[in-house]
């Protein structure tokens, strides 16, 4: 949406769109990948990568964490994963202080409220800690592994 610079999730039915809202974990996933990708290939990083990050920021960022969605205020695992790579690739960039105060910070919540600190532990889906799901297709695989390899290499 050009208008408030984020990626907006729509719902279509009968070719008329119902509901839209803006995933935050997936803007942080976009800031990553679209701007590794142009670091990849040679090009320019987009501007538009700096206005989606801090609309992110701005209206998703909560107490340490980041919030799922503009509806669903849950610190939900893999969009504090993709926040961490993609505010560290922002950091790296730019070299604002900012960036890595909030990427810590969300560091520190994965720690202390995502993380089962118990022998073999993984990470809870989310910070209520009620999933019983230790690893799943998405989790252990890509999100929190992708984590920390981006994290070595920031």
């Amino acid at each position: 949406s050009p208008s408030t610079a984020s990626l907006m999730e729509m719902h279509v039915q009968s070719g008329a769109c119902i509901t839209t809202q803006t995933l935050y974990g997936h803007e942080m996933e976009c800031v990553h990948l679209v701007g590794k990708a142009c670091e990849v290939l040679g090009l320019p990083r987009p501007a538009y990568l700096d206005e989606l990050l801090a609309s992110a920021l701005e209206a998703g960022f909560q107490d340490g964490w980041l919030a799922y969605s503009e509806r669903k205020k849950e610190a939900v695992h893999w969009v504090q994963a993709h926040a961490v790579v993609a505010i560290l690739y922002s950091y790296r960039k730019t070299n604002d202080p900012r960036f890595l105060d909030k990427a810590n910070a969300i560091i520190d919540y994965i720690e202390s409220h995502i993380v089962m600190h118990v022998p073999g532990g993984e990470w809870f889906y989310d910070d209520t800690k009620l999933s019983k799901d230790v690893v799943s297709v998405w989790k252990g695989p890509y999100n929190n592994t992708s984590m920390y390899l981006e994290m070595m290499e920031e």
